[in-house]
């Protein structure tokens, strides 16, 4: 599918179709520290528009979501944290004990590694080795020594290993929000292992399914097979998003 092609299908039924993102390496650019992640120029202004004029847009991300509301938070955007395990739009879950456990733990036995960066997060832990890539292998498997104790599944990712309590998974929480807004049409850009396996579930939908991969050399070679469409990098996305929004404007706007 060419670009131009990807943005026509988008804007056909703006009332029927919703359009999902990832977070980090998606609307925000891969940093060493991940406590400093942020959304490049203009996405968070140019989502609050694309709100006014599709069915739904949301951010789904691992990220928790008391990280997105500080961070990344445009007016009327759904924000999707902990893999699916935590909505903007519902009551907030309270912090687990077992997350704070496990990150504690994980943390305890990665001290003496300090270039290992341990993320708390309300519903889990991330352990990022981004700094010290020679530790990667100390770091999983702490993480796989810890998660099973705490009743946690692990998600990989791009130099980072999450402990995180089963949840539904971006897919999962992408489909429930399909069935609350009957959508026809759902785009969907992404840039890692997690963001996979959720194109590989869109495909199963009876929906029309628009996958786009930022495609970095880090990115799994299978999420570019997956997808319609690759582009380089974040800013890309949002230029890719500011087309469709461009394109939008020759409808009235949704609401």
């Amino acid at each position: 599918m060419t670009r131009d092609e990807l943005v026509a299908a988008v804007c056909e039924q703006p009332a029927a179709t919703g359009i999902f993102s990832d977070f980090d390496g998606t609307l925000a650019e891969i940093v060493d520290d991940p406590f400093l992640a942020r959304g490049v120029d203009g996405a968070w202004l140019l989502l609050e528009d694309l709100a006014r004029r599709f069915a739904v847009v949301a951010v789904v991300s691992g990220r928790s979501i008391t990280h997105l509301l500080d961070n990344f938070n445009p007016e009327g955007v759904l924000l999707s944290g902990s893999h699916g395990l935590q909505r903007s739009d519902r009551e907030r879950r309270y912090v687990e004990q077992e997350a704070i456990d496990a990150a504690s733990e994980a943390v305890e036995l990665l001290a003496h590694l300090p270039g290992v960066k341990v993320e708390r997060k309300p519903l889990g832990a991330a352990i990022h080795w981004r700094l010290d890539p020679d530790s990667a292998e100390a770091a999983r498997r702490v993480a796989e020594e810890v998660a099973p104790r705490h009743g946690m599944i692990l998600r990989p990712g791009r130099m980072v290993l999450e402990m995180a309590l089963p949840g539904p998974g971006k897919g999962g929480v992408i489909s429930d929000l399909i069935a609350e807004h009957g959508l026809g049409t759902v785009l969907f850009a992404g840039d890692d292992l997690g963001d996979l396996e959720a194109f590989r579930h869109l495909r199963t939908l009876p929906v029309r399914s628009l996958l786009v991969a930022v495609a970095t050399p880090e990115s799994p070679d299978a999420l570019r097979e997956a997808a319609d469409l690759a582009v380089d990098s974040p800013r890309d996305v949002v230029a890719l998003l500011s087309e469709i929004q461009r394109a939008s404007e020759l409808r009235p706007p949704q609401g």
